[in-house]
């Protein structure tokens, strides 16, 4: 399937969650790891080059300890920092049923670009 695909083309870079025994679509997540890079810089960054690219990224995972939901309700404003730093190295790639191995292929190669743009920079 797509996801498989998407595995076989990045495999350092992406985390997938494990099915829990649901048939349902899960996301699939970029998962950022450059040494010495603000992740949440390199993570606009990356989003940035790839709707260069014509490729829709996004970000929209805000841990709930830190959510403007939690900050309404009054909630203590707790650390946690492994939290933090994992929210701010996802990219939600495209994933679709419809998604094509050849359009896969685009989006991984337009991401091997961005890190490769980026280690010769």
């Amino acid at each position: 399937g797509v996801v498989d695909f998407f595995m076989a083309l990045l495999p350092s870079r992406i985390r997938h969650p494990e099915p829990t025994g649901s048939r349902r679509a899960t996301p699939l997540s970029l998962f950022q790891h450059s040494p010495g890079h603000p992740h949440i810089e390199e993570r606009s960054a990356l989003i940035a080059h790839l709707r260069a690219e014509g490729i829709l990224a996004v970000f929209h995972y805000v841990p709930l300890h830190s959510s403007p939901f939690a900050r309404s309700l009054g909630l203590p404003q707790t650390e946690l920092p492994v939290t933090d730093d994992t929210s701010s190295r996802l990219v939600r790639l495209p994933m679709y049923f419809d998604l094509t191995d050849r359009e896969v292929t685009e989006v991984c190669r337009a991401v091997d670009r961005f890190y490769a743009l980026r280690s010769a920079a």
